[in-house]
């Protein structure tokens, strides 16, 4: 079997949110499984080469799962095994973004800014009237890492409600790999190495930032909800699109020590990412402003330096 690429997903507090609300947590689990369906109802009714304007193909592109030869999920866990390493590096970040924005609109919007996740829900009219309940929306945020290499998929057998079925298993270095760079940083972030890289063609390698000297390289996924068919000065306005509910989380946590790091590197690679995409675009100067102006008018002033350092 050829060398793949192979992404291991692992949902950010999933163990702390299971503790806390199990079907808040497992409704996370729904919405990843909400969004493959989407995006594979899209390509088939909406394939992106039906598009004649390059731009729109490329859009559309990014938003399908085309690349994923594999999508194998178990509890809070996700594999992606793939082919095509350039088309995969846009697909997984608009699948991250994505996820994210699920929900996200609760935290940009919270019905309590102490505790962005609680929220109220409106269940059906019955008999004339309406009722509320409430519940908890937990972020949908992965963390995880990217490897290449030799991946063995053996069909073994599983027992699903009485019944023997075969499924994929997976095993190989490089599956090894992609699981032992979850961890290597906090926060809702992909991380690679050179196996990976090397396999990018230049501008998907602009994608990923040096990490730890070099030793490994950090995929820039929150670039991804920038595109090319409006003028950079109209798509910064997408900036707000993450970086406010990621700021409403991390003002909501910031007293929790083993919580507020996670939201604190999220704010960062926000601002990395763009800072990145638009520095391509020869933008960096007015990126830099409308960066500084949104950690001021989001109430971010003591995070000024940590996010935009001198």
């Amino acid at each position: 079997m050829p060398d793949q690429s192979v992404v291991y997903l692992d949902i950010l507090g999933f163990k702390s949110y299971t503790l806390m609300d199990p079907s808040g947590a497992a409704q996370l689990l729904l919405d990843y499984h909400d969004s493959i369906n989407t995006k594979l109802a899209t390509m088939r009714d909406f394939p992106a080469q039906n598009h004649t304007d390059p731009r729109l193909q490329n859009l559309a592109l990014a938003g399908e799962v085309g690349s994923f030869e594999t999508f194998l999920p178990f509890s809070d866990s996700v594999f992606i095994l793939s082919e095509q390493p350039d088309l995969l590096v846009r697909q997984v970040s608009r699948f991250l973004i994505d996820s994210f924005q699920m929900t996200s609109d609760a935290f940009a919007n919270p019905e309590n800014p102490t505790d962005p996740t609680a929220v109220t829900l409106i269940e059906p009219i019955r008999h004339g009237s309406s009722g509320q309940s409430p519940a908890r929306w937990f972020p949908l945020l992965f963390r995880g890492g990217i490897s290449f290499g030799n991946v063995l998929t053996p069909q073994i057998t599983a027992i699903v409600q009485g019944r023997g079925t075969i499924t994929t298993n997976l095993a190989g270095r490089a599956v090894v790999n992609a699981v032992s760079l979850e961890k290597t940083g906090k926060g809702p972030r992909l991380f690679c190495r050179a196996d990976f890289r090397n396999q990018l063609s230049i501008p998907s390698r602009d994608l990923l930032a040096e990490f730890a000297g070099g030793q490994c390289y950090e995929l820039l996924w929150p670039a991804l909800i920038y595109t090319e068919s409006s003028p950079p000065q109209v798509e910064i306005n997408s900036f707000t699109d993450l970086f406010l509910p990621a700021a409403n989380l991390w003002l909501a946590f910031r007293q929790q020590p083993e919580v507020e790091p996670h939201y604190l590197e999220f704010l960062k690679l926000i601002v990395r990412s763009t800072q990145t995409w638009f520095s391509m675009r020869n933008c960096l100067e007015s990126t830099n402003r409308h960066i500084e102006e949104k950690i001021m008018s989001f109430g971010l002033q003591e995070l000024k330096e940590a996010l935009l350092p001198s």
